[in-house]
């Protein structure tokens, strides 16, 4: 896979997570973002510097809801004796807080690859000015 092709790729799996993620905000009664942000994440713009700090306040926003939506811990005693038991529970939610763990999934996803992309487009930038100066 050359280079491009893979930059392509990035920059569709950061599309395809922005879509899903302004979905999934729409879906929920319980996230936020601006509607100039949706409208851009619907619309495939998701390399707008304008979005990084509501997708942040998104983050914070959803984490610290998430704590009120929690109905206990799986404790794993029910894992396969095979698999290693976790170190600290699984917190378990009630279904807002299953919204809110699917936003905060996907906007994490999504911030990583949209840098990932961003970072690539800074690098092919300076390889270019590094080759023809």
């Amino acid at each position: 896979m050359t280079l491009l092709n893979s930059a392509t790729a990035d920059a569709a799996r950061a599309v395809a997570l922005g879509r899903r993620l302004g979905a999934a905000v729409e879906r929920s009664g319980s996230s936020y973002l601006p509607s100039d942000t949706l409208n851009r994440l619907s619309a495939g713009e998701v390399f707008d510097p304008l979005d990084t700090d509501p997708i942040a306040d998104l983050v914070s926003d959803a984490m610290r809801d998430l704590r009120e939506h929690v109905l206990g811990h799986d404790d794993g005693m029910w894992l396969d004796e095979c698999c290693v038991t976790p170190t600290s529970p699984m917190p378990v939610y009630d279904l807002v807080g299953e919204e809110l763990a699917t936003v905060l999934y996907l906007a994490n996803a999504f911030t990583e690859a949209r840098e990932k992309v961003l970072d690539a487009a800074a690098g092919a930038k300076a390889l270019d000015r590094l080759l023809y100066s």
